[in-house]
């Protein structure tokens, strides 16, 4: 059981968790405070509990108006330049959501940083013509095939490098959505899904465009 119990008040988790929990004021802070407290009870709780514990500060703070994070001064920036696409602002709180929750390593960073540059990428298509067909803008959004497979009876043909469509199933994938960067879609889907509710169907996310790959 090592020096502290970890189900006694006197373990420095639930000192930490207690010290934090005076400072809460934000919407939802009580969910994420048992959320906390659930990963300091599991058997292994030195990577979850850390992550809980730093997701209510991040929280508390973005709720304060502190934005003084790097992440957070890079997403502000571009907001001042002006952003008007469709769906912008979800796109924005998506990105806060995922400053609250992945930790300050380089890896996460990097994810982070190719949202933000799709943010600028998906204005500058609803700019122009609302689609872009570029292989170099995909690569340097961070574009990548999506690991889901097709549903369809027929997912053994042949249909590309990237697999046949999510949607129909028939067809080869060819568009990808922005910003997410889910290339999942058909050139005959792509422009549906667009019309239809403007989500990826992949991840759900709001999307300003799509983008169509050539190899």
């Amino acid at each position: 059981m090592g020096l502290f119990d970890k189900n006694t008040n006197t373990h420095p988790n639930l000192s930490k968790l207690q010290d934090v929990k005076r400072t809460l004021t934000y919407h939802g802070w009580e969910i994420d405070f048992r959320d906390a407290l659930d990963a300091h009870k599991e058997r292994d709780y030195s990577v979850d509990f850390p992550k809980a514990l730093r997701k209510l500060k991040v929280k508390q703070k973005l709720h304060e108006k502190d934005r003084s994070h790097p992440r957070l001064v890079a997403l502000d920036a571009i907001v001042v330049k002006g952003l008007t696409y469709p769906g912008w602002e979800a796109d924005v709180r998506q990105l806060e959501t995922m400053h609250c929750e992945i930790p300050y390593i380089a890896r996460s960073d990097i994810a982070f940083n190719n949202k933000l540059r799709g943010l600028e990428f998906s204005q500058q298509m609803y700019e122009q013509t609302g689609t872009v067909e570029s292989t170099t803008a995909a690569e340097s959004f961070g574009i990548t095939a999506t690991i889901e497979e097709p549903t369809s009876s027929r997912s053994d043909k042949t249909h590309g490098p990237f697999g046949a469509c999510v949607i129909c199933g028939d067809e080869a994938r060819s568009h990808a959505f922005v910003p997410c960067g889910h290339l999942c879609a058909c050139r005959e889907c792509s422009p549906k899904v667009m019309r239809r509710d403007r989500r990826c169907p992949v991840c759900r996310g709001s999307c300003a465009g799509t983008v169509q790959i050539y190899l």
